[in-house]
């Protein structure tokens, strides 16, 4: 099938453990219903707050050019930089058929041997111009070796975009698939 992301880092993290169930190499795939049902837990004004620090933060990387949608119009800019809740409310129609493409990612992973592990994921450049952030945990660094006592350890280091209810699930769903310690840096 088609590669959901031109950047296989981008949506792909092979972890180098198995499932202590199956014994089937985890690999996390990103999948942008896991991010959207993570900001709906989001409390309004919370995510209005997130919203407010991204416009701040990102001035110098923010473009507001919208993106051509596969109609040719611009797809829908979202008023006030409203990213979190017009991902949550209203998926552009690239966002529907990027979730399409990690999804038939996944399935053809399993049906390679891979136990597949979901992770946030959100492409806002579908949603802005070509400079946006896009929302990623699988770009991430993982690290699994034996330490100077002779205890093996696994350490994720992940991103971090300042909105906790979403770091915090792409944590959980690291040290799920095995990690020890998950270190958050600013994405």
């Amino acid at each position: 099938g088609k590669q959901a992301v031109f950047h296989i880092d981008m949506f792909l993290t092979p972890t180098g453990h198995r499932d202590p169930q199956t014994g089937k190499e985890i690999v996390l795939v990103g999948d942008t219903k896991v991010a959207r049902e993570a900001l709906k837990e989001v409390p309004p004004e919370r995510l209005e707050q997130y919203e407010k620090g991204w416009a701040a933060a990102g001035e110098s990387w923010r473009t507001w050019r919208p993106t051509v949608n596969q109609e040719g119009n611009a797809s829908d800019l979202p008023k006030g930089g409203a990213l979190l809740s017009s991902a949550i409310n209203s998926p552009s129609l690239n966002q529907r058929d990027l979730a399409k493409r990690l999804d038939q990612n996944a399935q053809e992973l399993k049906e390679k041997g891979f136990h597949v592990v979901r992770v946030p994921l959100l492409d806002t450049n579908l949603y802005f111009g070509e400079l946006q952030p896009f929302i990623t945990y699988n770009n991430a660094l993982v690290e699994n070796y034996t330490d100077e006592t002779g205890q093996k350890r696994s350490v994720a280091t992940i991103p971090s975009y300042g909105i906790p209810e979403m770091d915090q699930k792409a944590a959980d769903v690291y040290r799920s698939a095995g990690f020890d310690d998950v270190v958050r840096v600013d994405g």
